[in-house]
């Protein structure tokens, strides 16, 4: 244990009790961020505490087609309440991606997989999951040269983060260079 101590918060707002905690805890352990890593996870916000308890819902949701089916319709219902919250856009294409790998749906659920990446983009040009994810729907579709800039743009973004080096380990895997592949999954 590093450090311990109480924490005490009124319970009105969800956020501001996640923001109070989130932000002693940094304090406490002498963790600090650039302005410009505080503004990529300030993008990353609901504005509805429902909204975003239907998306951590989905979230947890197992990675089986029962699974994705019912994170689908918990992020249907997230959007519907907040359609600006580029995440839950994201785990949206995963999860239909992951439906159409299954093979619950075909092309049609695959391009909505690729349509939902899309708006999750639009929302936030650099949530590294929907880069990453539409970079392996793209592998998959053979679109290797796309594929292969989005997860390097991953990476970019933030060479620590693990989804740029497996999408673009990927995305090499799937040209054939394996040596390659290797060396980023």
């Amino acid at each position: 244990i590093v450090w311990k101590e109480p924490i005490e918060v009124g319970s009105g707002d969800v956020f501001a009790i996640q923001d109070i905690v989130s932000q002693t805890v940094l304090d406490k352990l002498e963790i600090t961020f650039s302005q410009q890593e505080r503004d990529r996870m300030q993008a990353d916000v609901s504005s509805d505490p429902l909204a975003y308890e239907y998306y951590l819902r989905a979230v947890s949701q197992p990675r089986t087609v029962e699974g994705n089916e019912l994170a689908v319709d918990l992020l249907d219902q997230s959007l519907a309440l907040d359609s600006t919250y580029a995440p839950a856009w994201s785990q949206l294409g995963f999860r239909r991606y992951s439906l159409g790998l299954f093979g619950m749906g075909g092309s049609d659920v695959s391009r909505s997989a690729e349509e939902a990446f899309v708006r999750a983009l639009e929302l936030n040009p650099e949530l590294i999951s929907a880069i990453s994810d539409i970079s392996t729907d793209y592998t998959d579709g053979g679109r290797t040269d796309e594929a292969y800039e989005l997860a390097q743009r991953a990476i970019d973004i933030n060479p620590k983060n693990a989804m740029g080096h497996f999408a673009r380990g990927y995305v090499l895997r799937y040209a054939g260079m394996i040596e390659e592949s290797a060396r980023d999954m």
